[in-house]
């Protein structure tokens, strides 16, 4: 865990930037067992607010697949910006649009 922490720190990411941390953190979970949730199965595209012009989206999907963030989840990252729900985990998000996501770079977020 220590690993992990101190990676996303290094390659910290802004709030709707978090394509590589995301895909890691999903591959992580998938990993463990876990069954996910990606994208616009966990977030209302219309209900986000503070997102960045599609430059720097652009731009940070691309940073994110040059420092190694796992392929297979970045086109449903893609599609809203980065989201996402362990399916199993009980509790998941009550208000449309709303989900838990790795949004700054930090660890306590993450664990």
């Amino acid at each position: 865990m220590t690993q992990w922490r101190r990676d996303f720190h290094l390659h910290a990411e802004s709030g709707w930037l978090e394509f590589r941390t995301a895909s890691m953190v999903a591959d992580i979970l998938d990993g463990l067992g876990y069954q996910l949730a990606l994208g616009r199965d966990v977030i209302d595209a219309d209900s986000r607010m503070g997102l960045p012009d599609e430059e720097t989206l652009a731009q940070a999907f691309e940073r994110a697949r040059e420092q190694g963030a796992p392929e297979r989840w970045l086109p449903a990252l893609k599609a809203v910006s980065p989201a996402w729900w362990p399916r199993s985990t009980p509790g998941g998000p009550t208000n449309p649009g709303l989900s838990r996501r790795y949004g700054c770079p930090r660890s306590q977020r993450t664990a």
